[in-house]
Parts: C-alpha cells; sequence; structure tokens
C-alpha cells in the first residue's frame, strides 16, 4: 500500500485527472516495486520513464496543500540528473529482465526457455 494513499476526492487525484485527460496518458499508471522480484525494478524504471512527460507536467502544476502537516511532495521531484540516472538503470538492468523473462518459460509446453 502506498506511504501517501491518493484519495478520490483530493487534489492530487482532481490534478492527475486533470493532466490525464491533457495528455491521454490515462491508460498507464505508475508501477511500484514489489521487492519480490528484482525485475519489477526494471518494470517501474521504464513505465516512469514512459511517463516522464506527465510526472513531469504534474510536478510542473503540483501546489502544496495548505496545512502544517501537508506532505511537500517537491522535496520528491525529479531533475534532469535523476532522469538521466533512469535511463542508465533500465539500460543496465534490460538484459537481466530479458534472460529472467527467457529462463522463466513454459515449462507445460517444453518451450520458451523451459528449465
Amino acid at each position: 500500500m502506498s506511504r501517501f494513499p491518493i484519495c478520490l476526492a483530493s487534489p492530487r487525484f482532481t490534478l492527475q485527472q486533470e493532466l490525464a485527460d491533457e495528455l491521454k496518458a490515462y491508460s498507464l499508471r505508475l508501477k511500484k516495486n514489489t521487492g519480490v522480484r528484482w525485475n519489477s525494478t526494471y518494470i517501474m524504471i521504464n513505465r516512469g520513464l514512459k511517463l516522464e512527460a506527465a510526472i513531469e507536467a504534474y510536478c510542473g502544476r503540483w501546489q502544496r496543500p495548505k496545512g502544517k502537516d501537508s506532505y511537500n511532495l517537491s522535496a520528491d521531484f525529479l531533475d534532469k540528473e535523476d532522469w538521466e540516472e533512469l535511463r542508465h538503470f533500465k539500460q543496465l538492468l534490460k538484459p537481466f529482465y530479458t534472460l529472467t523473462v527467457i529462463s522463466q518459460g513454459k515449462a507445460a509446453g517444453g518451450n520458451g526457455g523451459a528449465l
């Protein structure tokens, strides 16, 4: 479960809906690193990079809610160096992801890399 869940009535959700309509990015959602398989890190990074424009648009329009206990999301915004580092990690992890998917195979048919 997300550390900061988004309520459907919250300003964050409203901003997400507005941007999704504008950018036509509503068919993709961010992936969460599950920690069960390291491939989830590759999948999460890959999806984040696909949604880079939407994430940047969200960050550009985000405003901190009024109230002393509101979370300052701007501390988590990604800069150009962060995006470049994510591209580097994606390139680094892709061969491992590909090999893992190949080795999973389909054991019932004995093909597709079944071990």
